[in-house]
C-alpha cells in the first residue's frame, strides 16, 4: 500500500508572489518552508525531494525565440526547439534532467505584460536527485538538505554549469 505517506508539490514563487514569473532567493525559500511548517503544524524537513526546477528569468530586448538561433548544442543533450521553448534533453527514455529556454511571458499566459522574458530552467528528476545525493554522501535529498546553504549552492552551481554547457 502506498497510503503511508503524503505528497507535497509546490512552487515557492507562486506561494510567495502569486505567480511563477519571479525567481525565489535562498532567503525567501527558507522563509516559505518555515511558513509551510507553521501552517501545517509539523516539520517537512525530512521529506524526500523527487523533483526540482531551478530557474532564472531575464528581461530581454527581443522576443525570446529570436535568441534560440544563437543558443547552440550542449554536450550529451539533444537540442529540440518546439514552439516557444528550446529543450535540451538526453537521448535516454528515462529523463534525468532537462534544460530549457523559453518565453516566460507566453508560458505564463500574461501576453499584456510589458517587456520580453527569457527563462533558463534546469529540471532535475528523481533518478538524477538520487545520483546527486550519492555524490554528496547521502541516500536522498531532503528539504532539510535544501535548507543547508552549502547544498543549496551546489544546486545553483549545477544550474549555472548546465547553462555554460550550451554553446553560444
Amino acid at each position: 500500500s502506498r497510503s503511508n505517506y503524503l505528497v507535497f508539490e509546490f512552487n515557492p514563487a507562486i506561494l510567495i508572489f502569486g505567480n511563477n514569473l519571479h525567481t525565489v532567493t535562498y532567503k525567501e525559500f527558507v522563509e516559505i518552508i518555515y511558513d509551510i511548517e507553521s501552517k501545517l503544524d509539523f516539520s517537512i524537513q525530512q521529506a524526500i525531494v523527487n523533483k526540482i526546477h531551478i530557474q532564472s528569468t531575464l528581461q530581454v530586448n527581443k522576443k525570446p525565440i529570436t535568441y534560440f538561433n544563437v543558443l547552440g548544442n550542449s554536450s550529451r543533450y539533444l537540442r529540440n526547439p518546439v514552439k516557444s521553448t528550446l529543450y535540451y534533453q538526453t537521448e535516454s527514455k528515462k529523463q534525468y534532467k532537462t534544460n530549457l529556454f523559453y518565453d516566460k511571458k507566453a508560458q505564463s499566459g500574461q501576453k499584456k505584460m510589458k517587456g520580453e522574458y527569457l527563462r533558463f530552467e534546469c529540471q532535475l528528476y528523481n533518478e538524477y536527485l538520487k545520483y546527486f545525493a550519492r555524490r554528496i554522501g547521502k541516500q536522498r535529498i531532503t528539504i532539510e538538505d535544501l535548507l543547508n546553504p552549502e547544498i543549496y549552492l551546489k544546486f545553483v552551481d549545477l544550474w549555472y554549469n548546465e547553462y555554460l554547457k550550451v554553446e553560444k
